[in-house]
């Protein structure tokens, strides 16, 4: 293996084993040849690095440009509907008013309004509970078959 001195030589490096004080300062002498780079290759990085900067800086621009274009239409979609539920409730709300109601009842339907005297008609409960019979279960007939006058009762 061989190291490039601080001035430019390519020397051998020994191949007898150090001592790890040794090592530590053979390591921090060829430290610096590792990144030693030739001035253009060293202004090509840089300009790399300000492009990939510059990239991902207009990538984050053009993507927040866009999400608020996204949210500008969200906000007029909501608006757009806020005001069409405006008008549905008013419609609702004019189609409910007792004006209405009166109107539709006396033109249409025809009705009259009665006044303030309510006619009460009195029914006697004894001649109606007489007038129908109580609806018996038929012996020897199975448990829900009824007999009667009951027109609901089930027939057997």
């Amino acid at each position: 293996m061989a190291v490039r001195s601080l001035r430019g030589q390519i020397r051998p490096l020994e191949d007898a084993p150090l001592r790890p004080l040794e090592q530590a300062r053979a390591r921090r002498e060829h430290l610096p040849y590792y990144l030693d780079l030739h001035p253009a290759v060293r202004f090509l990085l840089a300009v790399a690095l300000v492009c990939a900067v510059s990239l991902l800086y207009l990538m984050q621009t053009s993507r927040v440009a866009s999400e608020n274009y996204r949210l500008q239409a969200a906000e007029s979609r909501h608006t757009d509907l806020m005001r069409e539920n405006q008008h549905i409730q008013l419609d609702i709300a004019n189609l409910r008013s007792l004006s209405r109601i009166d109107d539709i009842a006396r033109h249409k339907l025809g009705m009259v309004p009665v006044g303030n005297g309510y006619l009460y008609v009195q029914v006697d409960t004894s001649v109606v509970a007489s007038a129908t019979p109580p609806a018996t279960q038929a012996s020897g007939s199975p448990p829900g078959v009824v007999v009667g006058n009951n027109p609901l009762a089930a027939k057997s």
